[in-house]
């Protein structure tokens, strides 16, 4: 498992494969779809992504805030803030900035602010409601996928960052051993999704049904 960083250092990264790790085409992604996914899984998502990663999306958010703390920003949009955790820890990081988390789930931003990110804006992020060149700083986290356009939400990015403003993009990569990347989707697509299910327990009692007639074959 690995996090590919876009922004700071992509230069750096010429063999990045960010962004591959649920293969989906533009038109996977509908907007609509992706915002009921979300408002449906929000009082759940944090437990998914920590999941997802193994625990390790704590310190990547931390890293992340340290990267950005380094350029001083002081004005910062966090975008597809979710249920805020990037904004948070940025806020640790650089307690004096104006940090607003913008996100077109309206649940995921209800829990944000339960948190403690103060900001929030229900945003689009192909048509941000915000001026030209607001922002120092821009990021990101585990969102561009799930956008239906990359190329546009980017420009639209770039449209509200400042002529030297700065954009940081993480997400998730796939293991580039064949071995890990086959237990890592494994995980991604049998098991992630139902520990994110409302009923969990049912989901692993039909994936254990499936494992038990698997063998019973052999």
């Amino acid at each position: 498992m690995a996090c590919d960083w876009t922004g700071f250092n992509a230069a750096e990264r010429p063999g990045s494969i960010a962004l591959n790790v649920f293969e989906t085409s533009p038109d996977a992604r509908n907007p609509e779809a992706v915002r009921a996914m979300f408002g449906s899984i929000a009082r759940r998502y944090d437990l998914a992504n920590h999941l997802l990663s193994c625990g390790c999306d704590f310190i990547w958010r931390r890293r992340a805030a340290e990267i950005v703390a380094g350029r001083n920003p002081q004005t910062i949009l966090d975008l597809a803030t979710g249920t805020g955790d990037l904004a948070l820890a940025l806020a640790k990081a650089l307690p004096n900035a104006d940090i607003v988390g913008a996100d077109f789930s309206e649940e995921m931003l209800a829990i944000a602010q339960a948190k403690g990110v103060r900001r929030v804006v229900t945003a689009d992020a192909l048509s941000l409601p915000f001026a030209d060149r607001t922002f120092d700083c821009l990021t990101i986290a585990f969102g561009l996928r799930n956008i239906k356009d990359w190329n546009a939400a980017l420009r639209e990015m770039a449209r509200v960052l400042g002529t030297n403003g700065n954009l940081l993009v993480m997400e998730f990569s796939l293991p580039s051993v064949s071995i890990l990347r086959a237990i890592y989707l494994f995980y991604l697509h049998r098991l992630l999704p139902i520990f994110g299910s409302s009923h969990p327990k049912e989901g692993c009692l039909r994936l254990f049904g499936r494992f038990y007639r698997a063998i019973s074959r052999r």
